[in-house]
């Protein structure tokens, strides 16, 4: 079979998603991959009282110059549930092995992802807004950039945690920070 050339289009349901220490999961999800475009319908997870995630949206240009959006939500219940989400979003492995993530449980956060072509680069925003543990969490970062060269992109971002332990996020980001 050759697929290279061709428009693929895919419809694919799973009752269950089984992942490891939670329980097995609803998950239904609409997408399709064209050529370079991905239109995500929906994006729907649930795994008992551990992890929700939820998304949409639509993004032109993946490999080069990424523009368009995502919209998406996310929560992680216990530790077993933050490690699942950490390694699903592909954060270092200390972050997922770190003493410290059970102090961002509950976690409760909303999010946008927006992207358009900018020269020969892509310019992105995130706005991240919700609760981690007993803290407030809010994020907006902006990068302009080429994706093929990350280091050398401009990168501005604005928050705030605060709550019962705003240094719980600190600590787990920067493990060298001394915990008080």
């Amino acid at each position: 079979v050759r697929l290279h050339d061709d428009d693929v289009r895919a419809t694919l349901h799973v009752g269950e998603l089984l992942l490891p220490n939670i329980p097995a999961g609803r998950f239904d999800a609409g997408f399709t991959l064209i050529g370079d475009t991905l239109d995500l319908q929906k994006l729907d997870f649930a795994a008992a009282d551990v992890i929700v995630l939820n998304g949409k949206g639509h993004i032109e240009r993946l490999s080069q110059a990424p523009s368009g959006g995502v919209d998406f939500g996310l929560k992680a219940m216990t530790t077993d549930g933050l490690r699942i989400v950490s390694e699903l979003f592909g954060l270092p492995e200390g972050v997922a092995k770190s003493k410290h993530l059970a102090a961002l449980a509950p976690l409760d956060i909303h999010g946008g992802l927006v992207a358009a072509k900018e020269g020969d680069g892509t310019k992105a925003s995130i706005d991240l807004d919700g609760k981690a543990g007993g803290s407030d969490v809010s994020l907006i970062g902006r990068a302009v950039g080429d994706l093929a060269k990350p280091t050398e992109a401009t990168i501005d971002l604005d928050g705030s945690v605060t709550g019962e332990r705003p240094q719980a996020l600190l600590v787990l980001l920067f493990p060298d920070l001394p915990a008080e």
